[in-house]
């Protein structure tokens, strides 16, 4: 289970920050949810508050870097512990990020399209273990499955190497690292041609960082 929640950074960081054409700016890392979050949020504060808000791409770093400096106020979604070493950083240890106590929990965990599942009894993630298993989701006769983790550079894909390892089908799987847009597309075709399916699910969970 994760833990996702809001930072915010001092009010103070507006004025005191460099100038900026929009009166909020929110950083927009690369997935779907936190891309969902963002505009939400936007919106809300336009409406409620009065302020214009602008949304600008960048990876978790970046953007807790720009929180730091003031040139980007909010994070939409920030996974716990995925990013506890950016956390630490400058939510512990500079200050300079305050991390907004009333997160929600999500989980991250690993998906298989439902009638390859029940076709081969496959309802834990100790059943991937099984070469007869992993072979379903061979696509290029190599004798192993191959399994979406995550897209590079992500916390989380990080994370399940380290549970491949942990259970062991890392032995029978081939752990593929490519961008969530690419995973997807794959994960359509294969079930267009009633191919097995295996990626990683991730709930995303809510952060906000200084404004």
């Amino acid at each position: 289970m994760k833990k996702l929640a809001t930072l915010l950074g001092g009010a103070s960081a507006v004025i005191a920050g460099p100038a900026l054409a929009a009166d909020i700016v929110i950083g927009v890392p690369n997935w779907p949810s936190v891309n969902a979050t963002a505009h939400i949020l936007k919106v809300a504060i336009e409406q409620n508050l009065g302020l214009e808000v602008e949304l600008q791409n960048g990876t978790n770093p970046i953007v807790f870097e720009a929180m730091d400096s003031g040139a980007m106020h909010v994070h939409p979604e920030v996974w716990m512990p995925n990013q506890q070493n950016l956390h630490d950083t400058y939510v512990k240890d500079k200050g300079t990020v305050t991390f907004n106590a009333n997160g929600v929990e999500a989980f991250q965990g690993m998906c298989v399209d439902k009638a390859t599942a029940e076709a081969h009894g496959i309802t834990s993630i100790e059943d991937l273990t099984n070469p007869d298993n992993a072979a379903l989701f061979d696509s290029n006769g190599d004798g192993q499955g191959e399994l979406w983790i995550g897209a590079p550079g992500w916390a989380s894909t990080n994370v399940e190497k380290i549970r491949a390892k942990s259970y062991g089908y890392d032995q029978v799987f081939e752990l593929t690292e490519i961008d969530e847009t690419v995973a997807y597309a794959r994960s359509r075709q294969c079930n267009q041609g009633r191919r097995a399916v295996g990626w990683v699910l991730l709930h995303a969970a809510l952060c906000v960082c200084p404004a």
